[in-house]
């Protein structure tokens, strides 16, 4: 998987700093997650600081699959954390670089997952899970990392919404390097070319073996984007969720009741007490 140059800039010099010095953990221990042999850090924003009942499921079933929950919110306020499984650690901190920024935050704080701990990267822009993660997790087989799904947009990568590293493979140089040098950046399309592009140039650089459990050729969707191209697919292979963009961007956009009728087909479950807002 080779990343054209013109996707591929420096990691440090460009964007602006931000301070990962004034994040705080408001819930939970830190100490938990750093003697953990797995961690989940889980990027979170909304603007009125609420933790959504997606957010809550997939703590909560990140939890029951053996994982330590780290939700890393970049809410104006302390989003409550009482739904939150015992394990789950809330940090907040300024609204700026995005998931990748939340991660790099998170890792900064917590060395010792960096550098032992088998580790997740996800964020909030996911509806469910409508099912236990453990079969979803076993897909990763023995690659060092490993993405739920990749795209050929732009140029080929690994989709940063849900990537999981083996134990210690974040504190591959590369990897620190790349982490470390994540800068908070305003325009969306440099953050993707930066950030989730230069993340698998990274990856490939550092000669780590990388796979997604669900490749964009297997799906069949071109270049287009397969968490919006091929929903039904996905969730009919045992991905056992659907992107938020589905219910909410016009251009992308499913209706909410197609939507229900999927995730009651497929998974025998109800949509709706995933949602924030009643229909």
């Amino acid at each position: 998987m080779r990343i054209p140059e013109e996707f591929t800039w420096p990691l440090a010099g460009r964007g602006a700093e931000f301070d990962r010095g004034s994040a705080r953990c408001v819930h939970g221990a830190l100490v938990d997650a750093a003697n953990a042999p797995r961690v989940a850090l889980i990027a979170h924003h909304d603007p009125a600081s609420r933790l959504s009942p997606s957010t809550h499921a997939l703590a909560g079933a990140l939890d029951a699959a053996g994982w330590v929950p780290v939700v890393v919110s970049t809410s104006p306020g302390v989003p409550d954390p009482r739904r939150l499984p015992p394990s789950a650690i809330l940090i907040t901190r300024p609204n700026l670089g995005y998931d990748f920024g939340s991660w790099a935050t998170a890792l900064h704080l917590l060395p010792a997952v960096r550098d032992g701990a088998e580790v997740i990267l996800t964020n909030d822009s996911m509806v469910g899970p409508f099912a236990p993660l453990g079969p979803l997790l076993d897909r990763a087989g023995a690659a060092e990392v490993w993405a739920v799904t990749s795209s050929l947009q732009l140029a080929p990568h690994l989709q940063s919404y849900f990537l999981r590293f083996a134990p210690g493979v974040l504190a591959h140089p590369e990897l620190e390097r790349f982490f470390d040098g994540v800068r908070h950046l305003t325009n969306k399309v440099a953050i993707v070319r930066r950030y989730e592009l230069g993340l698998t140039h990274a990856v490939r650089r550092a000669g780590l073996t990388s796979a997604a459990g669900y490749p964009a050729g297997m799906l069949g969707v071109g270049r287009a984007n397969p968490t919006t191209a091929a929903w039904r697919a996905l969730m009919e292979s045992g991905y056992p969720f659907f992107k938020r963009t589905l219910l909410h961007d016009p251009r992308v956009r499913v209706d909410r009741a197609v939507l229900g009728d999927a995730v009651r087909e497929i998974f025998a479950v109800e949509l709706e007490p995933f949602l924030e807002e009643p229909a």
